[in-house]
């Protein structure tokens, strides 16, 4: 037997890996030959249709896999990674997002083409992305492409809400600076209208530290209370709610193996999840979602999958599940 294993050891390779990735094969053991014929069933499978194999032997033998042996999918991933780390989520802005590649790619030039499930035209500026076009829902991915090989990021949207700043007083003139416009670079001009000076911005939930420059002179918007020590002096803050919580997806772990994740929805209408920076084909229905653990989690001693949803008014927090050489780690993190 066990120089019969050393003889058709490539065979038997095979065979493990049809067991793995194939739903449903017949195998024609004659005397002469073995052949192998299968139409793919399971994900994966197609890279092994219409896959033969020939070797001589004797006697019949019929075997016939009715079902996947295993829910595990072997994903086809750049080694090494394009992606340094696990890539953070891109902040959509409403027309134009500019996506600097150097925080994603160690070296851009490798990037062949980007590919996107969003309604997004693409420009290049030396090492960064341009995404043109106002996103319609709440997630998006953008796929980069090297060499055959994919890696993705997910694209986030975040609905604005129009704040307005108020002064009022005499001045020849009256702008903010603060988080929001990087300190000055791009400062908010108030608009005068008889003795007061306003204008409308459109900021992203989130809290803000900021300033009012009243003919030169920087000083804490008499109107807002709120305040905050800023290294060595006072700024004011400005709190911009989110979407209210009530409405928003969640995401909840109810059960695991060796092989996958079980998850609770509600409120969800999509669902993105990740192993690394690999979108992964998952399984969903209106209250459950299945993740299947991909066979490249066992080469690694630790590696994440990382789950959001979405539905028409927002998007869940972050669900972050650790793997140890493929099996889940108990504690979660959110």
């Amino acid at each position: 037997m066990i120089k019969w294993r050393n003889k058709y050891r490539k065979y038997l390779r095979f065979f493990e890996r049809l067991i793995i990735m194939v739903s449903q094969n017949s195998v024609n053991y004659t005397t002469n030959k073995i052949s192998i014929y299968f139409e793919p069933k399971c994900p994966g499978d197609e890279k092994l249709k219409k896959s033969k194999v020939n070797f001589k032997s004797i006697g019949i033998l019929t075997l016939v896999l009715v079902s996947c042996s295993s829910p595990r999918q072997e994903l086809a991933v750049m080694m090494p990674p394009l992606i340094n780390g696990l890539a953070q989520p891109v902040q959509l802005e409403l027309e134009l997002t500019r996506i600097p590649m150097s925080n994603y790619v160690e070296n851009p030039g490798q990037i062949d083409s980007i590919t996107s499930d969003g309604p997004f035209n693409y420009e290049v500026d030396n090492s960064d992305i341009i995404l043109l076009g106002r996103p319609k829902k709440q997630l998006y991915v953008l796929h980069l492409w090297s060499n055959g090989f994919k890696e993705t990021v997910l694209l986030k949207r975040t609905k604005p809400i129009l704040h307005s700043f108020l002064y009022l007083g005499e001045a020849k003139e009256v702008t903010v600076k603060g988080d929001f416009n990087d300190w000055g670079d791009k400062s908010i001009v108030l608009k005068r209208k008889d003795n007061s000076f306003t204008n409308y911005v459109l900021l992203r939930p989130g809290e803000y530290e900021y300033l009012f420059v009243v003919d030169g002179e920087e000083i804490l918007d008499p109107y807002n209370k709120d305040s905050i020590q800023s290294e060595s002096r006072w700024h004011s803050v400005l709190t911009i709610p989110g979407v209210d919580i009530r409405k928003s997806p969640t995401l909840d772990i109810i059960g695991y193996d060796n092989q996958s994740i079980q998850l609770s929805i509600q409120k969800t209408t999509n669902v993105y999840a990740f192993w690394q920076n690999t979108l992964l084909d998952i399984s969903f229905n209106e209250n459950e979602v299945k993740i299947n653990i991909p066979i490249n989690a066992l080469e690694v001693e630790q590696s994440f999958i990382r789950v959001w949803a979405e539905n028409e008014e927002s998007f869940s927090e972050k669900l972050q599940i650790e793997l140890r050489d493929g099996n889940v780690v108990q504690e979660v993190e959110k």
